[in-house]
């Protein structure tokens, strides 16, 4: 039976690292294009384009279902784990950055007014109320759905492992920072001082959603690792037990018959001689 759900848990877990394979593929071709930007006006609207596309992509792959069970869903298997942000009406993400960005600046992100926005002012922002809409309460709040518990799955009888990754993790959750902040932060109307203080605090934020996207994958590699050889290793014994129980059933009745009299023959012959031993007296020598 183990070795059967094995088999489901390893589809599981190469199935997530193909998803956090195709994620990191695209945040490195997108850190490319951000670290390359000019500051031209063209160049902004690119960048926005392609952070859009981006979040757009990392939304579909975090909703991503094997068998109708949602993969990045933790234990919560059956919700979808993440909300689109340009969905209409609009999100409850989509609402709280609009809300946040109105309370800083006392204009929208398309008002021509957000050029005036300085670059000490946008780092506070982006530093403050903006990096609290991807905290844990706040992410949870407006855009996952997703459980913070993981699936564990038992892969021999004295091992479990965490067999899924939650759309809750801090690396998907910035990446998703990352993106949103590039697509939906008045960046085509900001001063250059401000675009380049979005550019760098989006590039720093991308470096370390990278580097914790290498550890998701990490961690899903060692799982699978950890299966096949509690796989191999329970194979082994079934080879065993089942060569042993073919032994079993395999014996000759006639031979069995055989050894069976030749032990009874032993035995008797061992309890005649304990008997005349039990006769012998030194009384009957004097």
């Amino acid at each position: 039976t183990l070795i059967d759900t094995n088999a489901t848990v390893t589809t599981r877990l190469e199935a997530t690292q193909t998803a956090l394979t195709a994620l990191r593929a695209s945040a490195e071709k997108f850190q490319t294009s951000l670290v390359s930007a000019p500051d031209a006006q063209s160049a902004r609207t690119t960048l926005k384009t392609l952070a859009q596309d981006a979040l757009r992509a990392l939304t579909s792959t975090l909703n991503q279902t094997l068998n109708g069970d949602a993969l990045f869903g933790g234990q919560a298997t059956d919700v979808k784990p993440v909300g689109d942000y340009f969905a209409a009406p609009a999100s409850a993400a989509k609402s709280a950055n609009d809300a946040a960005f109105l309370a800083a600046f006392g204009v929208s992100q398309s008002s021509p007014a957000v050029t005036e926005i300085t670059g000490a002012q946008l780092q506070s922002f982006l530093d403050g109320a903006f990096s609290a809409e991807f905290d844990p309460a706040s992410w949870k709040a407006n855009w996952s759905a997703a459980s913070d518990s993981l699936l564990r799955s038992r892969i021999s009888p004295d091992q479990a492992i965490d067999a899924s990754v939650s759309a809750n993790a801090p690396a998907l959750r910035k990446l998703a920072m990352v993106y949103t902040m590039v697509s939906d932060v008045g960046i085509e109307g900001l001063g250059d001082d401000a675009f380049q203080k979005l550019k760098s605090t989006a590039v720093r934020a991308m470096g370390e959603a990278m580097s914790g996207l290498v550890d998701l994958q990490t961690g899903a590699g060692s799982a699978l690792n950890r299966v096949a050889q509690s796989t191999e290793t329970m194979k082994a014994a079934s080879t065993t037990l089942a060569t042993t129980l073919s032994n079993l059933e395999s014996a000759d009745p006639a031979q069995a018959s055989a050894r069976l009299s030749e032990l009874q023959m032993r035995i008797e012959a061992s309890y005649a001689l304990t008997a005349r031993f039990q006769q012998l007296s030194l009384l009957k020598y004097l």
